[in-house]
């Protein structure tokens, strides 16, 4: 009986479960890579693209199955079991305030601040045509790209 153990990314197939496909730059399709029966992916609460560490069983036509989950991304099973998804999450707005200005001597940064107040825990993107000055904004600016 084949015993190892196997870790890679948890590609599902619907209702027939999913397969542990080997981490590469390409995440590749083998024939022999390890299925995950629809039963413990429902009993661990696995999502797409989890990375998992298992051990590996032969399975009824030769095939190698998972047969027991170490890790799911890092945690153990019971840990990660109570890990809400993040879409499922509440989204909190910011509440305190980012201030780029250092003082009046620094006008672009007070242009951003008047026109786009930003605050803790939100996404800044500076959208321009090439050429503009977004990468000068940025390296005269060092707290700037610190923050985000």
């Amino acid at each position: 009986m084949l015993e190892n153990t196997f870790s890679g990314l948890l590609e599902l197939n619907g209702r027939h479960g999913g397969w542990v496909r080997k981490i590469s730059l390409e995440v590749e399709r083998f024939p022999n890579d390890p299925h995950l029966s629809a039963g413990l992916i429902s009993q661990y609460r696995l999502r797409p693209a989890s990375m998992i560490e298992c051990t590996l069983k032969q399975g009824r036509r030769g095939s190698s199955e998972v047969e027991n989950i170490k890790t799911i991304n890092g945690l153990q099973p019971a840990v990660w079991a109570s890990v809400d998804e993040f879409s499922s999450r509440t989204a909190i707005d910011p509440n305190e305030r980012i201030k780029l200005t250092a003082g009046a001597a620094d006008p672009s940064m007070r242009v951003i601040d008047l026109l786009c107040p930003i605050g803790r825990g939100q996404r800044a993107l500076i959208v321009s045509p090439p050429k503009a000055g977004k990468t000068i904004l940025m390296q005269q600016h060092n707290t700037f790209l610190l923050l985000f």
